[in-house]
């Protein structure tokens, strides 16, 4: 045959069965509409990141240290102020605010300025003064939030550290401030010298230094950033350009974006299965005109060609389709997200996400589409004669089919590798996605095999709706694998989320710590323990040493000469650690290799007990020397032990513990953790307490950070479940499909019965049965699926006990059921409204 006859011929079969084909090009719509939708949105994100990457940061460069300035790195910085760059000093630390009577506290985050602060971006105040004006004479700009919380108004003075400072004006916006879930409380905004005079930084304070530079047209920032980078102590101090603002923040929601488009692959996967049936169905009615494509001399080779031009235009139609889903979706998703948002996203046209989209759409449904076009081979030019007997569509040949299977799972892994840029992330993924299809097939398979051996019931409502899931072509492993797949994506969703929620809060001892002391000075220590005894909040605190220091060498590796397999991990393991010392080994520590130290030994040695996926990560073994920067200081010790530990537990935990030999010396602050007297007022007396005698003493509420946890865990957990919602979409399109598939035979059954006295009432009663117990299936076995990977993922990667609430293991399947009845009854109305006589005689 021509090519031009190949095309006509598609084009005639397509627009002759188009209804039959319309789940087709849904099935394909919905997958690429959630791909485009997460695509455009990452790009989009990204954009509006790059064009306000100054306003991120404020400033062209940021040199950040977790110590204050010496006298070297300020030098270096002046050097380029004298060139034409204008210069801002910042210092950030948690701190507590409370009125002057302490009687109402609240966690806040303090930013000290000194400087033209911002150099790019706004910063709203009200009233519209410039910042410097508001904070002279000793003056604080706080969030509204911070007002409310206190009881207070602007003009008040707010007590921060050992002195009282008037509120000048309440701060609507920063242009470097990711607020919302992300903080640990609202902000107050301050001259440097008032910060200093308060009291507020001393050993052991978690500050953050940052110099911003506004850098003159003539300077290149890559080049200053270069100089900089290379005369500045790397070890302790980063240099940053614009483009690397928010480093954390743009991780976070990369890793995101990649998570959520290699989620929508799943979406894809039920769209092809949706193909492979509206395939399947529309090869077993083209019986007859395949037959006599054969019969007229057209070549299987010919005939399969036709059709799969069919499929290719298709799944270009459906991908097509699917973009107007997309672009809804990307509108959707700022809503969704949040707070999780740096910036405000405007809702472009992305064409590389389009075609990206386009492109994986029509693979995939050409991938999915090669197993039922197998099936053209065995279809004989006799049949034409025989197609009354020809129930069933015949399949390939074996060894067809075994190509068939391998080329789409390798088409799927290509593509996952495609979407996450890892062929092994690609290949991990579509084994679990293949996993979890197989099991929902085999209790598919199950379900029908227990059916065929239940007792003949009484009801002919119950009889004929059971007796529907067992006829041939009743669709029902499409079906359950399809809603399934989608069910277990969202009960991990649920499982892991509720699981680490539990961790924090509703599984915490009734005697856990529920407060945290940061900044404890030494000679405070014995205060602090007369103040807990006066507070009734003696039973179970516990106080603990604190050292700043990083890692510098490593079994004879200079850690600033290592190599390290990613820019993340890198930070992870050059920052500055929080280390200590201590006689015994705290409780959620388990010892994996070597031993414990004596009370004796530990001030005679100088060891370390290591968190043992930190040896991994290091290469260390027993007796390694490990050598540590503290404050310029390097201090020897050497891996006495290797430790599991129990991250989820309410109490302060280290990767490193040293013997007090080890950390002789060394500038110390004691954090505590302490449980006040039950109830609010408890809680409000204790901190007010410490704040009243400490001022410098950091008091953090754990319900309160419970409280953030959850509004983050919550945010992205619905982001994840707005996506998984698409495959239940999907699933729900393949179950329309199927019961459009059996229109004829379902329209012709219900006359006969209605003909022999089955009343409209029975035939829904029957049908609500069928889908509810298709539904159920579904339900159960794709949370049962779920539950198994929110296990994985809990205890194997997180090492957080799994626990499943009853709400989700009953809600889900009981959802999914009712979903599936509702979708099944709406689609055959119309069945059961059909007039038996007429459907009879047109038989």
């Amino acid at each position: 045959m021509k090519p031009a006859f190949l095309l006509r011929m598609a084009a005639r079969e397509a627009r002759t069965g188009w209804q039959r084909l319309l789940f087709f090009l849904l099935s394909i719509a919905v997958g690429v509409g959630a791909l485009v939708g997460i695509a455009s949105f990452s790009a989009n994100l990204e954009s509006a990141i790059r064009r306000e990457a100054r306003t991120l940061m404020a400033a062209d460069l940021e040199v950040v240290s977790t110590q204050e300035f010496a006298a070297e790195p300020r030098a270096a910085i002046a050097a380029w102020v004298d060139q034409g760059a204008r210069m801002a000093e910042l210092a950030e630390l948690p701190s507590m605010a409370a009125n002057l009577d302490a009687s109402r506290t609240q966690l806040v985050e303090i930013k000290a300025v000194e400087g033209g602060y911002p150099f790019y971006g706004e910063l709203v105040l009200e009233p519209a003064v410039p910042l410097p004006e508001l904070l002279a004479g000793g003056r604080v700009v706080v969030e509204e939030g911070l007002l409310l919380q206190l009881e207070l108004a602007v003009g008040d003075p707010i007590k921060i550290g050992s002195r009282g400072f008037p509120v000048a004006g309440i701060v609507r916006r920063e242009p470097d401030r990711i607020g919302g879930a992300l903080s640990l409380g609202p902000r107050v905004l301050m001259a440097l010298d008032d910060v200093e005079a308060a009291g507020l930084i001393t050993v052991g304070s978690r500050v953050r230094h940052r110099v911003l530079l506004a850098l003159p047209p003539a300077l290149d920032v890559e080049a200053v950033q270069s100089a900089l980078t290379e005369v500045l102590p790397r070890e302790r101090i980063t240099v940053r350009s614009f483009e690397e603002a928010q480093p954390t923040l743009r991780l976070f929601l990369a890793r995101m974006g990649d998570f959520l488009r290699l989620a929508t692959l799943v979406t894809l996967v039920l769209g092809g299965l949706g193909v492979a049936q509206s395939i399947r169905v529309f090869l077993q009615q083209k019986q007859d005109s395949i037959a006599i494509l054969k019969v007229l001399g057209a070549t299987t080779r010919e005939v399969t060609l036709v059709y799969l031009l069919q499929c290719l235009g298709l799944a270009i139609l459906g991908s097509v389709l699917g973009l107007g889903l997309g672009l809804l979706i990307q509108a959707l998703l700022p809503a969704v997200v949040g707070e999780l948002l740096p910036v405000a996203v405007i809702g472009e046209f992305v064409p590389a996400a389009a075609l990206e989209g386009i492109a994986v759409g029509v693979i995939t449904a050409l991938l999915f589409c090669l197993l039922p076009l197998l099936a053209i081979r065995g279809i004989a030019p006799a049949q034409i004669l025989r197609r009354e007997l020809a129930t069933t569509i015949p399949v390939g040949d074996r060894r067809a089919r075994a190509f068939a299977v391998a080329l789409l799972g390798g088409g799927l892994i290509a593509l996952a590798a495609w979407l996450s840029g890892s062929w092994r992330l690609g290949a991990i993924f579509v084994g679990g996605v293949a996993a979890a299809a197989l099991l929902l097939w085999a209790a598919s398979g199950a379900v029908l095999w227990l059916l065929r051996r239940l007792p003949r019931a009484r009801s002919l409502a119950v009889r004929n709706g059971l007796g529907n899931l067992s006829r041939p072509g009743s669709q029902v492993a499409a079906v359950v694998i399809s809603l399934g797949l989608g069910v277990a994506v969202i009960a991990q969703i649920q499982l892991v989320q509720s699981g680490l929620l539990a961790r924090v809060s509703d599984d915490a001892p009734a005697d856990a710590p529920n407060f945290f002391f940061i900044g404890i000075l030494p000679e405070q220590v014995e205060p602090f323990k007369q103040l807990l005894v006066a507070q009734g909040a003696e039973a179970g605190a516990n106080l603990v040493p604190i050292v700043q220091a990083r890692l510098a060498r490593v079994a004879g590796r200079e850690v600033a000469q290592m190599q390290f397999p990613s820019p993340e991990e890198e930070r992870a393991l050059t920052r500055e650690f929080a280390v200590t010392w201590l006689e015994a080994m705290p409780a959620g520590n388990e010892i994996v290799t070597g031993q414990w130290w004596t009370p004796a030994e530990a001030g005679r040695e100088s060891w370390v007990s290591i968190e043992d996926s930190l040896t991994t990560r290091l290469g260390l073994q027993l007796g390694d020397e490990v050598v540590f920067d503290i404050q310029g200081v390097r201090v020897p010790v050497t891996v006495r032990s290797v430790r599991r530990v129990d991250w989820g537990q309410l109490q302060t935990n280290f990767f490193f513990i040293f013997t007090a030999k080890g950390l002789a010396g060394a500038p110390t602050s004691w954090v505590a953790t302490a449980r006040s007297r039950p109830g609010a007022e408890g809680r409000r007396a204790l901190q007010a307490a410490v704040i009243a005698a400490m001022p410098n003493v950091t008091a953090i509420d754990a319900a309160e950070m419970i409280e953030r946890v959850q509004a983050m865990i919550d945010r992205i957990a619905g982001v994840i479940r707005f996506m998984a919602g698409a495959s239940i979409l999907a699933g729900l399109v393949i179950l329309a499909g199927s019961i459009a598939a059996t229109r004829f035979r379902r329209v012709r059954e219900a006359a006969i019965l209605k003909s022999l006295g089955a009343t409209r009432a029975v035939l829904l009663r029957s049908l609500a049965i069928e889908y509810a117990v298709l539904g159920l299936v579904a339900g159960v076995v794709g949370t049962a699926v779920g539950s198994g990977l929110a296990w994985a993922v809990l205890s194997l990667v997180l090492r957080v006990p799994w626990s499943a609430p009853a709400a989700v293991i009953v809600a889900l399947p009981l959802v999914t059921a009712a979903l599936t009845v509702i979708v099944g009854l709406a689609a055959l109305l119309g069945v059961i409204a059909e007039k038996p006589l007429a459907v009879l005689r047109a038989e």
